[in-house]
């Protein structure tokens, strides 16, 4: 059976974190409860600035808590995806399947849906 995939769904996607470096940092810290702003530079190659940065975009939208610490008389800062955030990566996540789902769909023969579907239409078919 075909049922309708809405275009807009892929609307629906979170700007801050389909930003490429900000997607890095999400899926990382969705791995590990923590990780220390040392260990996402070394995992991810990123500069002090850039992930600085990006940490900065995700904390302002509460998808990322952090806390400065002391080890070994050194400071250190540690992040950790919130709760706000982890949601938001699942989120994401499901929409991206929805839409993987329909272009594979679509590649297979699926094609736009009878009756006026399509970027027209606002719908692709897919199999339901």
């Amino acid at each position: 059976m075909v049922a309708p995939f809405d275009l807009k769904t892929i609307r629906r996607i979170d700007a801050v974190l389909h930003e490429p470096s900000r997607l890095c940092i999400a899926f990382a810290l969705n791995m590990s409860d923590v990780l220390s702003f040392s260990e996402l530079k070394a995992l991810l190659g990123m500069t002090d600035g850039n992930l600085s940065v990006h940490l900065r975009t995700l904390e302002e939208k509460g998808y990322v808590a952090t806390h400065r610490t002391t080890e070994a008389g050194k400071p250190r800062k540690l992040c950790r995806l919130s709760g706000r955030g982890r949601t938001a990566f699942k989120e994401y996540l499901a929409i991206l399947d929805q839409i993987l789902l329909a272009a594979r769909v679509t590649a297979n023969g699926g094609g736009p849906s009878p009756g006026g579907g399509g970027p027209r239409g606002g719908t692709l078919a897919k199999e339901a």
